[in-house]
């Protein structure tokens, strides 16, 4: 097995190599080839309801691009998609619509994707060079097996009258079908165990099969806390997955539907050697319990970051991990490069704009800038025109310049830029409230398990609220922090302004209870997100969280 294993990830890898040799070949010259793409696209669409409409066959520049084309979210072209659904055709694309996918944001409404041949392409044109680069640069996860991040299943909302598929659930499915025939061999959790609705039962299922793979070298996942709760799940079931491993089934009193069980349960055999093993290792040490275990693979990027590094030193100390790139539903604009600080523009996948900003996070009314203009250290929010159906379409990211490779910037992401508080004019965004927090954790030596920040309504008052869960929290640190987070939001000058009116009253921190993040996530996952694909948050504009997480006296 452990040759087929190999034999597979070498083919993946090999497989990566013409996209990568692209790839380096246009990361020397990112304008000229960006323009390309520009004018092939536009060529392509001249003829849509949406083509014509903006004149896309007179249209022979980017600037003239940016003139005569707007600026759109997903709300100014919803009724495009919507009619394509219902089987319009030539509306955003003159390319068969495969599938719409359904994306949504915890404080935001359903969206659905167009997924054309083009777009799953185009994401391909980044996945495949990354993952040459990560198999050349680390060959030592060519030796075993992986665990590629699959979500339960939501129940999907669908559109009346549509005529298109809706939704795909397994990261595999970016890949091509030849990638992902070759995954089936390296993969360690059967792509099925998504349609495992109940929560409890998924993680389950899903632990059972990474106990059983031994050689795991690979984790790739989004959310670092999809990892860590987990491994939470592994010590609260640890005594009868192993006798479940040790059997050679998986029990059927799992809320599982049946017919799943028993198609997993007739291909399974007794592993008793591993059980014994495991026992004697117990799980209270995962880097343990995968010794071959190289990298792991998450956001660390934002919110994400804290929670990055509490998996690693808490579960994982000797193993590696790597930052994703940035992977939205409507497209890709950067992926992870071994020996780069932060992720790499994907130059082969869409057409960039992007949008400078001050040092307050406000867009400077400026023409955009294009890839290779770009400034190491500046800040700036992306929009994409991909052959999805997207034109200048903004994905709402802020990302910093952190690296270069070639001509090419290198990003991290800071935060969405709809990731903001704003119910008095007090406008606190994402960024500034990580940045804030951060330095206080240090100040005070606090390591949170979880933590957020959001609005809380109380005797005819609003103010915010820092939910905390965190060990050893005396009184008089609670109201030092109070004050000190307090002050610190105060340095924005609309939040103090909101203070000094009267409109907010002052921050409190409120303690609670263990497994918060768990009731954050499920939460967010009855709103429709996947449940690996739910970022982490510093904050959210939304009171009345109180009322989610268990609040300690």
């Amino acid at each position: 097995m452990g040759i087929v294993v190999t034999l597979a990830n070498v083919g993946w890898s090999l497989s990566g190599y013409p996209a990568w040799r692209r790839f380096k070949r246009h990361s020397r010259q990112p304008e000229s080839h960006q323009l390309d793409i520009l004018r092939r696209l536009l060529s392509d669409n001249r003829d849509t309801e949406y083509g014509q409409k903006y004149d896309f066959d007179q249209i022979t520049d980017h600037r003239e691009y940016w003139t005569r084309v707007p600026l759109v979210r997903y709300d100014d072209i919803k009724d495009h998609i919507l009619k394509m659904a219902r089987g319009e055709s030539g509306v955003l694309t003159h390319t068969t619509i495969n599938l719409l996918e359904p994306s949504g944001g915890s404080s935001g409404g359903v969206k659905y994707i167009p997924y054309t041949s083009p777009l799953s392409a185009e994401f391909r044109a980044g996945i495949q060079s990354w993952i040459f680069n990560l198999f050349t640069r680390k060959p030592s996860l060519l030796a075993g097996s992986a665990y590629w991040s699959i979500s339960p299943v939501n129940e999907i909302p669908q559109i009346p009258g549509a005529t298109i598929p809706i939704g795909f659930n397994a990261d595999s499915e970016y890949l091509s079908p030849l990638a992902r025939r070759v995954m089936d061999q390296v993969l360690c959790v059967p792509a099925v165990v998504s349609t495992i609705k109940h929560i409890n039962a998924f993680r389950y299922v899903t632990l059972f099969y990474l106990l059983s793979a031994r050689n795991l070298r690979l984790i790739s996942v989004w959310n670092p806390t999809f990892l860590s709760l987990l491994l939470e799940a592994l010590k609260d079931n640890w005594d009868d997955l192993l006798e479940d491993l040790e059997k050679g089934r998986i029990r059927h009193q799992v809320q599982s539907p049946a017919h799943i069980l028993e198609s997993l349960n007739s291909t399974l055999r007794p592993n008793p050697k591993r059980a014994l093993e495991l026992r004697r290792l117990g799980p209270e040490e995962p880097g343990l319990i995968w010794p071959d275990l190289r990298l792991i693979s998450c956001w660390m990027d934002g919110a994400a970051g804290h929670f990055a590094k509490k998996v690693q030193a808490d579960s994982f100390p000797h193993v590696s991990f790597q930052g994703k790139g940035l992977l939205a539903t409507e497209g890709i604009l950067s992926f992870p490069l071994i020996g780069k600080l932060g992720a790499v523009l994907s130059i082969d996948s869409h057409f960039y704009e992007f949008l400078p900003l001050d040092q307050h996070g406000e867009e400077v009314e400026t023409d955009p800038r294009m890839a290779h203009q770009l400034e190491k250290g500046k800040q700036y929010t992306v929009v994409i025109t991909t052959g999805g159906g997207l034109y200048r379409y903004r994905l709402d990211d802020i990302v910093e310049v952190t690296d270069t490779y070639n001509a090419l910037p290198c990003f991290r992401f800071i935060s969405k830029t709809d990731q903001f508080s704003d119910r008095f004019g007090e406008k606190l965004s994402e960024g500034f409230v990580h940045d804030c927090l951060t330095a206080l954790f240090q100040q005070f030596t606090l390591d949170p398990a979880f933590y957020l920040i959001a609005p809380q309504e109380e005797n005819g008052q609003t103010h915010y609220t820092l939910y905390v869960e965190t060990q050893g929290f005396e009184p008089k640190t609670l109201k030092a922090l109070e004050e000190a987070l307090d002050a610190s939001l105060r340095r924005n000058f609309h939040y103090d302004y909101s203070r000094k009116l009267g409109q907010l009253a002052q921050l409190k921190v409120t303690r609670i209870g263990a497994g918060s993040a768990a009731r954050y996530l499920k939460i967010c996952h009855e709103r429709g997100q996947k449940l690996g694909d739910i970022k982490p948050s510093t904050l959210n504009p939304h009171p009345g969280w109180e009322t989610h997480f268990e609040v300690l006296g």
